[in-house]
């Protein structure tokens, strides 16, 4: 299984909380603890993980078309997770603005993060084009973050962000190849599939049951169901 250097480098830190390490765009940074302040892990802080905004920004291409790689394993109970990846508007005018004003324009997701066991695991997973929401259309030099969201299966949401800036230079634009976008054996990145609570008895009674048990999917779908494709 291919591996990036970060994982060797942290996995050493004491008290390791978080989950996802971004590798493409840059990180925000190192949110991978918890402590007084964050006694159940930095990275359950909204939007981006007790992370403040950063100057290192990553040129991105302006129609969106940039990559977008991180390593999802860096805690336990990640074998099956809900991933959404959004975009973060902002921050806004002012020398004030010390964060991004929205969070809530979605990219991709839901999708099925599945690792290769429960434990800790290493390994990365990469959207070669990752796109833009629906009808937004940025210009260049406008500020935004891309903003990883991992819904683990006792319910909680974990957060981390790559701040970036809008350019049509392709050449500011840090290169995408082979090193650092790539998919590890044993990870898979996929659309989540959803049947409605009505249809639960067609899916299947092993399918029922997981919507019956799952907490994840009653607090963050309601009427719809995660269904767990093992």
């Amino acid at each position: 299984m291919k591996s990036t250097t970060i994982f060797g480098v942290l996995l050493a830190s004491a008290q390791v909380q978080a989950h996802a390490v971004l590798t493409y765009p840059a990180w925000r940074g190192n949110n991978l603890l918890s402590n007084e302040s964050f006694p159940f892990g930095m990275a359950r802080t909204y939007p981006c993980g007790g992370m403040p905004l950063t100057t290192n920004r990553t040129f991105y291409p302006l129609d969106g078309s940039g990559a977008f790689a991180f390593e999802p394993g860096w805690s336990p109970g990640h074998g099956l997770n809900a991933v959404y990846i959004n975009l973060c508007i902002g921050p806004g005018e002012g020398s004030d603005a010390k964060e991004v004003a929205n969070c809530s324009l979605t990219i991709t997701g839901p999708l099925e993060l599945k690792g290769p066991h429960d434990n800790q695991y290493e390994g990365q997973v990469c959207i070669p084009r990752l796109g833009l929401p629906k009808g937004v259309v940025p210009k260049k030099g406008d500020l935004a973050s891309l903003q990883v969201v991992q819904i683990v299966k006792h319910g909680a949401a974990l957060y981390s962000c790559a701040d970036i800036i809008f350019t049509d230079d392709l050449a500011q634009v840090p290169a995408v190849n082979e090193t650092n976008c790539f998919n590890s054996s044993g990870l898979s990145l996929k659309p989540a599939k959803f049947i409605a609570d009505g249809d639960a008895a067609a899916a299947g009674s092993g399918a029922a049951a997981m919507m019956q048990n799952s907490g994840l999917l009653s607090a963050a779908f309601g009427l719809m169901v995660f269904a767990y494709l093992l």
